[in-house]
């Protein structure tokens, strides 16, 4: 898109096909943010699948925060090649010195036979014993790096590298005293093999301009929890810190200090603020600790300070159940699943009048031989005592449902709170049509209203998200409840649903007679998207009333 299809800037673009495409860079003259130093890049695309420092991987969590990209190189790519080298470049997430990226060199060079390659624009004053740094590692074969800089009189300067790039990282320092007062205007590095090599990779993982003695160490101070929110089952958590810095670090590192003393990091921002998502409760001590690390542009760490954050005491179990199925005729198999809290460590389940009265487990699979309206009762219990969920009418058992559940929402009227347009109207969540839909957007809550157009037995509710229509799993509601009513005007909720990711939803209620059905979208999406997505809403049950 941004350069051309041979993806190489300085490649000649005058024949053009329907698979060749001149790219944006052909007609705009390169610009360069690199004026005045330091000048630190560690080829960071603000993302990764794991972070590095030092060349040392510190966490193996996926990431993402553009706040700490970096100055990506200028020209992707130019290699000019020696006789028998043949040279690609890219961004690599791989491996990296610091973050989780780095630019990675590869293919095949001949010994001492060099390629250079042309990265950096630049307007950069030099200083009086500059810094100038750069780091890599190999695979294959040592590589000498000579950094080659073209100076504002058009003159070429090349500075030989201290040392060679070997396997490990290797922090290469260059001798820069004839450049002092001078302008850089490109930066490029010549890279010599030691000897014959196919299947080389180069990796470059930081370069450093910077002027000697201007880094400053930070000190942290006053780290504070703004703000914390919990899931239901205090489980996971979303913390927000704040902490002040004596002078402005380059990054600060946020950890969670571990029962055992160590610590993990849970991410890294470049200002004195940090919001940690879906933080997991990892210990019984009801506390987790934070402490916020200042690191310089060479990677020297300042002093860091801790804070405190404490979460709700979850000790005891959370006692819920859910059924497939609450309205049946005699024999059917029902299926209760337990829908307790993670710490629960045993499940308890009573059912009068079924085959099995008494069972533990998850699940159970149950049926009733008579009709008529049967409880149930679930006792969930662990090392910190008991909980107890019970619903005196859950089960109704009729021969009416012998022909079993009826489809009573297809075709019926309906109302909605807002929808965007006529082609994604209210009316296509329940015209059979899964290829249609229902979209709101705005501030949620979102509602659909069903009219079954009389009163009605209803004891199950299935919904079809964004997923089910061929949309992204990220934009399947994630909370949602569902509420009954005779008249259309007094409403009671039957089933609320917080944690949902699925594509299709069953919900199964105790049966109520109803003829308006409700459906609220509480948060529309698993991020921040406001907007509802509801394919088709399927109200089941008998058409007629209950005794």
């Amino acid at each position: 898109m941004w350069v051309n299809a041979a993806g190489d800037p300085s490649a000649a673009t005058e024949v053009m096909d329907d698979t060749k495409w001149k790219g944006v860079s052909t007609y705009v003259t390169e610009r360069t943010a690199i004026t005045k130093l330091p000048f630190v890049t560690n080829f960071s695309t603000g993302n990764g699948y794991g972070f590095y420092k030092n060349g040392e991987q510190i966490s193996l969590l996926d990431w993402n925060n553009r706040s700490i990209s970096d100055a990506l190189p200028t020209y992707r790519y130019i290699i000019e090649d020696g006789e028998g080298n043949q040279l690609t470049a890219d961004l690599d997430v791989g491996d990296a010195y610091y973050g989780g990226n780095s630019l990675i060199v590869r293919g095949t060079m001949k010994k001492d036979v060099p390629s250079t390659m042309k990265m950096y624009s630049a307007k950069l004053p030099a200083c009086e014993q500059m810094v100038f740094t750069t780091a890599a590692k190999t695979k294959g074969a040592e590589v000498a790096l000579d950094a080659v800089l073209t100076l504002d009189d058009g003159t070429e300067v090349v500075l030989e590298g201290d040392k060679k790039a070997g396997e490990e990282w290797t922090v290469i320092s260059y001798d820069t005293s004839e450049l002092a007062g001078k302008t850089i205007r490109t930066i490029s590095y010549r890279m010599t093999a030691a000897e014959d090599v196919s299947g080389l990779q180069l990796r470059f993982g930081n370069i450093t301009m910077l002027e000697p003695g201007t880094e400053e160490k930070a000190v942290i101070s006053d780290v504070q929890v703004l703000d914390s929110e919990f899931d239901e089952d205090a489980m996971y958590a979303g913390v927000r810190l704040s902490w002040k810095s004596d002078v402005q670090a380059d990054y600060y590192e946020v950890y969670r200090i571990n029962q055992d003393g160590t610590k993990s990091l849970l991410g890294v921002s470049n200002t004195e603020s940090f919001y940690i998502n879906t933080l997991p409760r990892t210990d019984e001590t009801n506390k987790s600790t934070f402490r916020v690390v200042p690191v310089n542009a060479l990677q020297e760490e300042g002093t860091g300070s801790d804070v405190t954050m404490d979460w709700p005491d979850n000790s005891l179990p959370k006692a819920a159940f859910a059924a497939d199925v609450t309205l049946a005729k005699p024999g059917d198999k029902i299926t209760f699943t337990s829908l307790c809290s993670p710490n629960t460590e045993k499940v308890t389940w009573t059912l009068k009048g079924s085959d099995t009265e008494s069972a533990e487990g998850d699940t159970v699979t149950v049926s009733y031989a008579q009709e008529g309206i049967y409880p149930v009762a679930l006792k969930a219990e662990n090392s910190s005592g008991s909980a107890d969920a019970t619903s005196e009418v859950y089960i109704i058992i009729t021969n009416k449902a012998s022909d079993g559940l009826k489809l009573l929402s297809q075709g019926a009227a309906t109302e909605a709170d807002t929808f965007v347009n006529e082609n994604e109207a209210p009316e296509f969540a329940v015209d059979g049509d899964k290829s249609k839909k229902w979209c709101a957007t705005g501030s949620a809550p979102h509602e659909i209203t069903i009219d079954l157009g009389s009163v009605q037995a209803v004891s199950a509710v299935d919904v079809y998200h964004a997923e089910a229509g061929g949309e992204s799993a990220d934009m399947n509601t994630k909370s949602y409840a569902i509420y009954t009513s005779e008249d259309g005007a007094a409403f009671e909720e039957v089933r609320s649903v917080t944690k949902n990711t699925a594509g299709n939803t069953h919900d199964a209620f105790a049966p109520v007679n109803a003829q308006y059905v409700k459906l609220v979208i509480n948060k529309p999406t698993q991020g921040s998207d406001s907007a509802a997505r509801i394919y088709e809403v399927e109200v089941y049950g008998l058409s007629e009333k209950l005794d």
